[in-house]
This record gives C-alpha cells, sequence and structure tokens, in this order.
C-alpha cells in the first residue's frame, strides 16, 4: 500500500484490509506522509511513545484545497462519469436539461429540492435522483 497516497488514505487502506481479512501478519506500507509523520513521532530509540495518538494525527484527512483544485477535481468528475454514458443517460440528461430551461418546471423542481433537503439532510441528493429518474 502507498506510492503518493495521503497517509488517510493509506489508514482507509489498511482498515478495510483488516476488515476484509481480518488481522494479517505483515503489511507494508509506502507512504511519505506516514514516514514523515511518523520520524516527527519517534523517540530517539526509533519508538512511537504514543501509538494511538499517532495514528489519530497521522490519519486525519488532509485540510481542504482551494477554489480552484476543487473545481478541477469535480471537472474531471463529471468528465469521467460522461465518458462512460450511455446513449439513453444521454436521452436522459437532454430531456432533463429542457426541463431545468422550463420557468414553471424549473421552479416546482426547485421547491420539491428544498423540501427533500428538509426532510433529510443526510439522503436528500438520493431522494432527488429517484425523483428525477421516476419522472424521465
Amino acid at each position: 500500500i502507498g506510492g503518493t497516497r495521503s497517509a488517510a488514505d493509506v489508514c482507509r487502506m489498511l482498515g478495510a484490509l483488516e476488515e476484509a481479512a481480518g488481522p494479517t501478519p505483515l503489511v507494508v506500507v509506502k507512504c511519505k506522509a506516514l514516514a514523515k509523520a511518523a520520524a516527527e513521532s519517534c523517540s530517539e530509540a526509533l519508538a512511537i511513545a504514543d501509538v494511538e495518538d499517532f495514528l489519530r494525527q497521522a490519519c486525519a484527512p488532509p485540510p481542504p484545497g482551494s477554489a480552484k483544485q476543487l473545481k478541477k477535481k469535480l471537472a474531471r468528475a463529471r468528465k469521467a462519469k460522461w465518458e462512460g454514458a450511455t446513449e439513453a443517460d444521454w436521452a436522459k440528461f437532454r430531456s432533463l436539461r429542457g426541463r431545468w430551461g422550463d420557468a414553471e418546471e424549473h421552479g416546482r423542481m426547485a421547491a420539491e429540492i428544498r423540501r427533500l433537503k428538509e426532510e433529510s439532510p443526510e439522503a436528500w441528493g438520493d431522494t432527488f435522483r429517484l425523483m428525477l429518474a421516476r419522472d424521465a
């Protein structure tokens, strides 16, 4: 496990590995971020005194990037999604885009989105996608 992944990514992978295979006798981790965090936490005897604290700090997700980085990330995700789209997906997209252009339909759908978000803040996106699939 490793390469240029963040320490948080490596820790998530180790957790998934343990969940899938149970305790494993040997796992090799090659991660610059994890190695750097370990070096900062080591004593002169090359031992980590408080392993729990070290793992909590090392496995914390990195701070969010800039708005520009997020915009690029989302653009790459949209591109990847639509590269594998079928003709049926494109037809549904064109249909929904047309509906959003109609002012009355736009108002109805926006009101429905707000209602769904108030009712279930955690799952409103999934519910809205189901509504779109039903209406398409």
